[in-house]
């Protein structure tokens, strides 16, 4: 299992420091690898991509992630979980507005 983080990216860049910073957060302290993903490009952000051994860590993780809305430091960091092509386009249908109607 896995997890997708998304934050701007800096010059002087510590990724690792950061994610254990926002795991510290919510109160998680999982081991883990981190690598951005995508094409590098000035003007978007490529995601974080974090492998996680547990699925249950996976879990808890994204059910506290709503607890990095209150802090300052982590507002914008967006988790998601690691999801094949067949699981977003489940996921899109049901998050879609216009399906809604």
């Amino acid at each position: 299992m896995s997890l997708f983080l998304a934050w701007p990216k800096k010059t002087q860049e510590d990724l690792d420091g950061k994610i254990v910073s926002l795991f510290e957060e919510i109160e998680e302290k999982p081991s883990f690898e981190a690598d951005r993903v995508g094409k590098v490009s000035e003007d978007q952000i490529r995601p974080v991509k974090v492998p996680l051994r547990n699925c249950e860590t996976v879990r808890q993780l994204l059910l506290r992630a709503k607890e990095l809305k209150t802090t300052t430091a982590h507002r914008k960091v967006y988790i998601s979980p690691d999801r094949s092509p067949e699981e977003r386009t489940k996921h899109r249908q049901l998050v879609d507005p216009r399906t809604l109607r």
